[in-house]
């Protein structure tokens, strides 16, 4: 390079270079177990919520989905997630509702008075940070607009 050059005093001026190209498959074994990745603990990419809706390209569930295990879930925007069913967490991840970092809630997900809200596998650690989330049911799939106000949490 331009370093070794200089270092020598040998500048390449008048040398024809040739650069070699090759194609084809490139074959490698992976540099961790699977188990490893697996529990891989830390951030490893963010997944942004673009949708309120309950389902489809780019709502929360989906990114629930999606995500693997140290994946980030933020938002594109502030907003209300309306949810029809519970959302369940099935890998340890975080979900950040607090968009612009200031300490306040910017996502709300919402069960509607019919369904319970999140649920985190047994064994999977779920950080929730900057949500509110509220109609939520204790307990049950609900009723229909609050009826079954017994179960209702908030």
């Amino acid at each position: 390079g331009a370093e070794s050059a200089e270092a020598n005093g040998r500048t390449g001026l008048g040398v024809d270079w040739t650069l070699e190209i090759d194609t084809g498959d490139i074959e490698s074994h992976t540099a961790l177990s699977y188990q490893a990745m697996s529990a891989y603990q830390y951030g490893q990419a963010t997944i942004t919520v673009t949708s309120n809706a309950d389902r489809g390209v780019g709502s929360l569930r989906s990114a629930l989905s999606s995500a693997v295990a140290g994946d980030i879930v933020t938002f594109y925007t502030s907003m209300t997630v309306n949810l029809n069913a519970q959302l369940v967490i099935s890998k340890n991840l975080t979900v950040e509702g607090d968009l612009s970092l200031d300490g306040v809630a910017d996502v709300t997900p919402s069960g509607n008075y019919k369904t319970q809200v999140p649920m985190a596998n047994a064994g999977d650690t779920a950080t929730l940070d900057g949500l509110i989330i509220t109609k939520g049911l204790a307990a049950g799939k609900g009723a229909t607009a609050g009826v079954d106000s017994t179960a209702a949490k908030g």
